[in-house]
């Protein structure tokens, strides 16, 4: 009975004991469910890679209670033999790994395909799980016992592994720990691809920005080209409506962008005048024809009429249909005073070349003065008649002798010299800085006589560059900056077909897609913009993508295959930059972005942009020559510059100021009591002051000032400041140089007691550089004001610049050919590519032009002026020449100071002007021989304004 009861009581026990434990067990699972569902969540709330590691780590380590655990990320070129440790969180006692990289060069070979599909590692004690030798030597030197391993998968791809630590001891891993660390694991893998396309997602928004950005600058370029043409340009909608006019129009009409808008005249125009605008942009509407008009009148906002020589031109769209008109219109009122002055008078020429500031001067073959204008006495110090049959070379420094007769030797062999700058000696012993255009003479037979050309006294302009020296390194700072954003690459992703192309065929690089395609590569398609990138056309690179790979220059060819190679196995972003070689044997650096993807059946296809980094490539090459030779022109002048931003009340030394100071260059400038220190008590007050003016007003100063030296020494200092102000006159920066003037205020001593005439030289010198100061500051004010630009089209606006009747020249200072619009490819017959390349003098100008008329017009464009000559061009292709007007003007682009050149082809208005003359010559042959009085007389006053010899038979007086 007893052991019935006793029975009985057990299997209670047993049935009590067995329920606990059920419970016990659902409890325990749902409390890892919980804290699994936490893990998983805390992962999925960033998108920040670093984040997600850190959370994972940490969480997964304390609810495991382990020692350690690490995300350790696969390097995509390593195979799976190398990676490193991106994440841990490891208790104190053991060592860190994070950032270790890690060598396994078993691992991708027989392991990682494993990993790949989904098995987990779990060792319960190293040193009793056979494992190979070098893995066990892994594990020991992070101090490993026991080993938890989840895959990191992207598809099936391995990216990595999730490992999980214990250093003190061995661990038996339960299978709710080893299931619990594989739904991390892959909950993580989710979380890291999400973060990898969003990260993605925002470099490919900034590079759309970037991409807008390069589009209004563009933009701006040809607003800038247009603004600056000196004819009007109108551009007109269907019924004569005005869609945009250029800054001369505006100026002509004295009314705005917004006032012009939409409607068909000004309210002060002649109402015959408008009917007959209207009826001339009607016939081109209707006939598509370019309507010439060779005189019209137009009224001016002030009532004066004017008369205009207009053409009128058709705009079409991509469909071929006309949606505008642009018409430009030339001044004629002026053009008979510009012609008078083309034909001035020897006298007139001499006298100009009497009174030139320039020196004007002629050599013979032998390098000796055959000539000399009277500036020599201003600049050398020398009367003409002292200089007369002397060599050139008894003028030189001992330092530029040689390299003034190489620039000889060049002239004797016919070359041309422009803007060549040298140091010379005046007849007191002073150095002159001198800069020299010069040709070479030739008589009829080709023998050379001699050269000739101008010398201009730049020592003034000399002395003031030095006082912007900051401004241009601000310059180059801004340019850094901008060649840094210029790295950006473009991809158009969401844009339909038509726009695509349209953006396609206006940005500045070249669009592409092509895919490897049953193992071989092939372009599905390439935007035209490719041929002025590589010299082949889109059509050829679609046939076959070698007629790209072949113009690749052999030194990249390498890199570039490696890149592309590594692109394709790892499906990363792809970028490279390398050198092109054109088929004339240019070469061009390119730069090429684009991120490679699979498609659905299995190809993998590159779409990106190709873009031409040239100017840029030589513009990092400029800006780093401009910043070492600054420093050193700074250290051999004793020229420092200094800034203070006033916002941040930060304060910039060079290095040159440092020394000046007679301080050793440090990170950072003096502080306040520390400058003050160095001023000399008696000049303090006069330095305190200037500097807060520019600092509360923007006042710019000039100031000598005396510094005590930490040595003792005493030195005198020029010191020069500017202020940067906001649009509402805010000073944001004051800037400045600072020049060591001790040895000029010791000659200043000695030079007071010299007599009146010099002192009125220096009074002459000081009043010429206060205006040579505000000559630079207007240019800057000027160059400032350049800078903005009303938003409009970019197509309309380039369609605009090709549609103008005249053809047009951009070009920079040293002549070099940096634009054209398609009017000037037909007028001269040349294609794109040649238009740039080809000389303005050498190719597109006739033999037969008066060359001395260059150096004029030149300085007169220089000076502001808008100069119109008669010209011969030049066709370079067949040789052949035409009658032309050209009015130049200059023109701010970019910051660099171009000049633009309209051209116009007046044959048909010279051929005319001959038959007239020729009229004229028959007819006065025939009054003088018919035996006939002929006279005329006017109607008012009746003066005799014709009279031919017959006459005096007649009325028997002359």
């Amino acid at each position: 009975m007893f052991h019935e009861y006793l029975y009985h009581e057990v299997s209670n026990l047993r049935e009590k004991l067995a329920h606990l434990e059920r419970e016990t067990q659902s409890q325990t699972w749902f409390k890892k469910l919980q804290a699994l569902m936490g893990v998983i969540s805390k992962i999925r709330e960033s998108l920040d890679l670093e984040t997600i590691f850190k959370i994972t780590a940490t969480e997964v380590r304390q609810l495991l209670n382990a020692d350690r655990v690490a995300v350790y990320r696969f390097l995509p070129e390593s195979e799976w033999n190398e990676g490193e440790v991106v994440s841990e969180d490891v208790l104190p006692q053991y060592s860190p790994s994070l950032g270790a990289r890690v060598r396994d060069y078993c691992f991708g070979e027989q392991f990682a395909a494993n990993y790949a599909k989904g098995y987990v590692q779990a060792v319960t004690d190293i040193y009793k799980a056979r494992l190979s030798p070098c893995h066990l030597k892994i594990l020991k030197r992070f101090q490993i016992r026991a080993n938890l391993v989840v895959p990191l998968l992207q598809g099936q791809h391995l990216w990595g592994l999730l490992c999980i630590h214990s250093c003190g001891q061995p661990r038996q891993w339960q299978e709710d720990e080893i299931e619990f660390a594989r739904q991390v694991g892959d909950h993580l893998a989710i979380a890291i691809h999400q973060a990898e396309l969003h990260l993605q997602t925002q470099r490919q928004i900034a590079e759309i920005e970037v991409a807008q950005q390069k589009l209004r600058d563009s933009e701006q370029k040809y607003h800038q080209i247009l603004d600056s043409i000196g004819d009007m340009v109108l551009v007109k909608g269907p019924k004569s409506k005005i869609v945009w006019a250029n800054q001369a129009f505006r100026d002509y009409y004295g009314m705005t962008q917004e006032e012009l808008q939409d409607i068909v005249d000004a309210p002060f125009a002649d109402t015959d005048n408008t009917l007959q605008y209207i009826k001339d942009d009607a016939f081109v509407f209707e006939t598509g024809q370019t309507l010439q008009i060779s005189e019209e009148p137009v009224t001016r906002y002030d009532g004066e009429v004017r008369l205009f020589s207009t053409v009128k031109t058709p705009i079409r769209n991509a469909d071929d249909q006309i949606v505008m008109t642009v018409g430009v219109s030339r001044d004629m009122t002026e053009r008979k005073k510009t012609e008078e002055a083309v034909k001035a008078s020897e006298t007139k020429y001499r006298s100009l070349v009497e009174t030139s500031q320039d020196m004007i001067w002629s050599v013979d073959a032998l390098g000796r003065y055959t000539f000399v204008n009277p500036a020599v006495k201003y600049i050398y110090g020398y009367e003409p008649e002292e200089m007369i049959g002397r060599p050139f070379s008894d003028f030189v420094t001992p330092e530029q002798s040689q390299k003034d007769l190489e620039v000889f030797a060049r002239l004797l062999a016919g070359e041309s010299v422009f803007q060549y700058e040298t140091t010379h000696i005046a007849k007191d012993g002073s150095m002159k800085h001198l800069m020299f255009n010069a040709i070479a003479l030739y008589d009829e037979t080709g023998n050379f006589l001699g050269t000739t050309g101008t010398a201009t006294d730049i020592t003034d302009r000399k002395r003031a560059e030095s006082a912007l020296q900051h401004a241009n390194a601000e310059l180059e700072r801004r340019v850094e900056a901008r060649t840094a954003e210029l790295r950006q690459t473009f991809a158009a992703l969401t844009a339909s077909e038509t726009k695509f192309r349209t953006i396609a065929a206006t940005m500045p690089g070249a669009l592409f897609q092509f895919c490897n395609r049953d193992g071989v590569w092939q372009v599905d398609y390439v935007s035209d913009r490719v041929f002025a990138l590589t010299g082949v056309t889109a059509a050829e690179m679609t046939r076959d993508l070698n007629t790209f790979i072949s113009r690749i220059h052999p030194e990249d060819l390498e890199s570039y295959i490696a890149s592309v190679s590594e692109a394709v196995e790892n499906l990363s972003p792809w970028h490279y930059e390398g050198r092109l070689v054109k088929p004339d044997g240019e070469i061009r650096w390119w730069q090429g972005d684009s991120m490679p993807t699979r498609s659905e059946n299995g190809e993998i296809v590159f779409c990106g942009v190709q873009l031409d980094i040239t100017d840029r490539k030589v513009a990092e090459t400029a800006i780093r020559n401009s910043q070492r030779q600054l420093k050193e022109a700074q250290r051999l002048a004793h020229v420092g510059n200094w800034e203070v931003d006033a916002i941040m009340g930060t304060v910039t030394w060079s290095e040159e100021l440092f020394r000046i100071f007679g301080l050793e260059p440090a990170a950072s400038a003096p502080n306040l009591a520390e400058q003050v220190a160095l001023i000399h008590p008696e000049d303090l007050e006069l330095w305190q002051t200037q500097v807060e003016r520019g600092l509360a007003a923007g006042i710019p100063f000039d100031l000598d000032l005396r510094l005590c030296r930490p040595d003792g020494t005493l030195r005198h200092l020029n010191a020069v400041g500017r202020a940067e102000t906001d649009a509402s006159g805010k000073v944001l920066k004051l800037f400045g140089t600072a020049l060591d003037i001790t040895d000029r205020k010791a000659a200043e001593a000695a030079l007071r007691q010299a007599a009146a005439e010099l002192e009125d030289r220096v009074s002459d010198r000081t009043a010429e550089l206060s205006q040579a100061v505000a000559q630079l500051e207007q240019e800057i004010g000027d160059r400032k004001e350049a800078e903005a630009a009303l938003q409009v089209s970019e197509q309309n606006l380039r369609t605009i610049f090709n549609n103008v009747y005249d053809a047009i020249f951009i070009h920079d200072l040293e002549g070099n050919i940096l634009d054209v619009n398609n009017r000037m490819l037909e007028m001269y017959k040349v294609s794109q590519e040649q238009a740039t390349q080809l000389s303005l003098k050498n190719d597109y100008s006739s033999g037969d032009n008066p060359i001395e008329q260059m150096e004029e017009l030149w300085e007169r464009v220089l000076a502001g002026e808008t100069p119109r000559v008669e010209w011969k061009a030049r066709r370079p292709n067949d040789g052949s020449t035409f009658d032309a007007e050209i009015a130049l003007s200059r023109i701010h682009l970019n910051g660099n100071l171009s000049v633009i050149a309209n051209v116009r082809d007046i044959s048909d208005r010279k051929q005319a002007e001959a038959e007239l003359q020729q009229a004229q010559q028959f007819m006065e042959s025939v009054l003088n021989t018919i035996p006939v009085g002929v006279f005329a007389k006017e109607a008012e006053d009746l003066r005799f304004v014709l009279w031919k010899p017959g006459g005096q038979r007649v009325a028997r007086f002359q």
